[in-house]
């Protein structure tokens, strides 16, 4: 008998749509199959000036990442959404890219939802704040010292169990297949 997959939910970065992340993470997908790794995808609601899509209620400028501040009334309803959509689907797992990396961190550590076990966060940043820490989970850092959007020292680091990967693709997702591989396996923990 199959074991029951382990199911992702992926969180895009501001300015793309679920179907470009899912599009950059096809071959994750795809590899992650020989994981038992099932992938669904969330599309955040609101939109920057010139139509792109943002995961909050505000405004997001580049420049301010790292000094953005936590507030409930920024994050509240997009938190409420994600538990909704977890609990719906059954979700195990969350991956975020960039402005999803910071959903992924904020619903953690403000939210949270027993069901997920883990979550991996590409060039991800946290919101500034005093961090409480989540002590049953491990995370993954997927960051680039070459990164010139996300700071990789930005990474959250509110976890008692933390690993890092680093690569060299700037504000990119890696695609070098052990690297992909290994994200792959510790998702499936």
């Amino acid at each position: 008998m199959i074991a029951n997959p382990t199911k992702v939910l992926c969180f895009h970065g501001c300015g793309q749509t679920k179907h470009k992340l899912a599009g950059i993470l096809k071959e994750y997908t795809r590899i992650g199959e020989q994981y038992n790794l099932e992938f669904y995808w969330l599309e955040a609601k609101y939109h920057q000036p010139g139509g792109e899509l943002t995961w909050y209620n505000k405004i997001l400028v580049l420049d301010d990442i790292g000094s953005i501040a936590y507030s409930p009334e920024l994050v509240s309803d997009v938190l409420e959404d994600i538990d909704l959509y977890i609990n719906t689907h059954q979700i195990d797992v969350l991956w975020g890219f960039s402005q999803g990396g910071n959903v992924v961190d904020t619903f953690l550590r403000h939210k949270g939802n027993k069901r997920i076990r883990t979550a991996v966060i590409f060039s991800g940043y946290a919101l500034v704040e005093d961090q409480p820490i989540v002590s049953d989970l491990s995370i993954l850092n997927v960051i680039s010292k070459e990164d010139e959007v996300v700071p990789h020292l930005l990474a959250p680091n509110a976890y008692k169990s933390t690993k890092t990967i680093y690569h060299n693709k700037g504000h990119r997702i890696p695609n070098a297949r052990d690297v992909i591989r290994e994200i792959c396996l510790f998702s499936r923990q």
